[in-house]
C-alpha cells in the first residue's frame, strides 16, 4: 500500500491537471492504515511497533499531500469551468461538490443574478479605488485581496489599473 501511495504522490505532483485515481483508494488506504495501528497495538516487539507505527504515519501524511494537492487543482478547474466528475473517487466527489457550491454562492453575492450569463473570473486586487468599487456593487476591497467576479465588472477593474487577473500555471 505505501507504494501505491506513493505513486499516485508523485503522479499527482508532476503534472498541472487532475489525475484519475483509482475508485475507493482512500478508502483502501485507510483501512490499511488502520491495521497497521491495531497490528502495531498487539505487537510485543518494540521495534515491529514502531515499523509498523512509522509506516502508517508516512501513510497518512502522503494523504493528506495528495488531499491538498488534488483540492488545489480541482479549485482551479472549477474556476475553469469545469464540473466533470467522472474521473474523481467517491471521496473526494462530495468535497468537489461543496467547494463548487461556495463558488457559486460567492459569485451570486459578488455578481449578483443577471451577470452570471457573462462569465467570471478570479481577480487580484493591486490598487485602491475606495468609491469607484462601491459604485460597482463590490465589498470593501483592500490591497492584495482576491475576488472572484463576473467578467464586465472585472474588465472595469483591470482597465482602471485596480486588479490584474489571476491565471492557472
Amino acid at each position: 500500500m505505501l507504494r501505491e501511495v506513493f505513486k499516485v504522490l508523485l503522479q499527482e505532483a508532476s503534472t498541472s491537471s487532475l489525475q484519475s485515481i483509482p475508485r475507493g483508494f482512500y478508502e483502501e488506504a485507510l483501512k490499511y492504515v488502520e491495521s497497521l495501528k491495531l497490528k502495531a497495538n498487539g505487537d510485543a516487539n518494540d521495534l515491529q511497533r514502531k515499523i509498523r507505527k512509522g509506516e502508517a504515519a508516512i501513510i497518512e501524511g502522503c494523504l493528506q499531500i495528495v488531499r491538498n494537492i488534488r483540492i488545489r487543482k480541482a479549485v482551479m478547474r472549477l474556476l475553469g469551468g469545469c464540473v466533470d466528475l467522472k474521473d474523481l473517487p467517491r471521496e473526494e466527489e462530495v468535497q468537489f461538490m461543496k467547494v463548487a457550491e461556495a463558488l457559486e454562492i460567492k459569485s451570486r453575492e459578488v455578481g449578483g443574478e443577471g451577470e452570471r450569463d457573462e462569465g467570471r473570473i478570479l481577480l487580484l486586487i493591486r490598487g485602491s479605488a475606495g468609491d469607484l468599487v462601491k459604485g460597482l456593487g463590490l465589498p470593501n476591497l483592500e490591497v492584495e485581496d482576491v475576488i472572484f467576479i463576473n467578467m464586465r465588472k472585472a474588465k472595469e477593474l483591470i482597465n482602471l489599473g485596480i486588479a490584474e487577473p489571476i491565471r492557472s500555471r
